[in-house]
């Protein structure tokens, strides 16, 4: 009888323990589970904001755009510019054309700062149209640099600064924690 009641134990323990087990592997692949669907997740909704100048001369005109283009999978959430001239900061685009050319007439203006960035999309932050004004234009833009920081729309965020490009001399986005701002330094055109 001792034996029967021994066994009893015995076979009670092993159901239990093999419970505990299963029960904690579910919990593990759980957690797993999670890990990748916010991994998915954040990689579906990747935005990437780059930006450029196009300078192009033809018989139909004569244009100079400088644009922010998200050639990412997701939008950005524009969430600071900042434009530096001669490594001090400039807030407006007629700030800028003014110490370029000596006139503050600025032919396109857009407003980047604040602003959604749908994938794919772009922003022709500032354009001319004026061969002369190009001109100048042009040769004065190595003066300028432009740091920008952009979020998902999870909140993940990522800082861009032109004055930190890399050895192929393109800056790279960094992972920040949230975008800080800086109304003295902030670009609001």
């Amino acid at each position: 009888m001792t034996d029967g009641s021994k066994r009893r134990i015995d076979t009670g323990m092993v159901v239990a323990v093999s419970a505990l087990v299963v029960s904690v592997c579910a919990v593990v692949l759980s957690f797993n589970e999670v890990r990748l669907v916010r991994s998915q997740t954040e990689a579906s909704v990747w935005p990437h904001v780059q930006w450029g100048v196009n300078v192009n001369f033809t018989s139909d005109g004569d244009s100079f755009v400088f644009r922010f283009v998200n050639s990412g999978v997701g939008p950005a959430r524009i969430r600071s510019l900042q434009v530096f001239l001669d490594d001090e900061p400039v807030q407006t685009w007629t700030e800028v054309v003014e110490i370029f050319t000596g006139s503050p007439d600025v032919a396109v203006r857009n407003t980047v700062n604040g602003n959604v960035l749908p994938a794919g999309e772009e922003i022709r932050a500032f354009g001319d149209f004026d061969r002369e004004r190009i001109d100048v234009i042009a040769q004065e833009w190595g003066r300028l640099d432009v740091a920008l920081c952009y979020c998902s729309v999870l909140d993940d965020c990522w800082r861009v600064d032109g004055r930190e490009a890399g050895q192929d001399g393109r800056p790279e986005p960094v992972r920040v924690d949230e975008c800080v701002t800086d109304p003295e330094l902030e670009f609001w055109q």
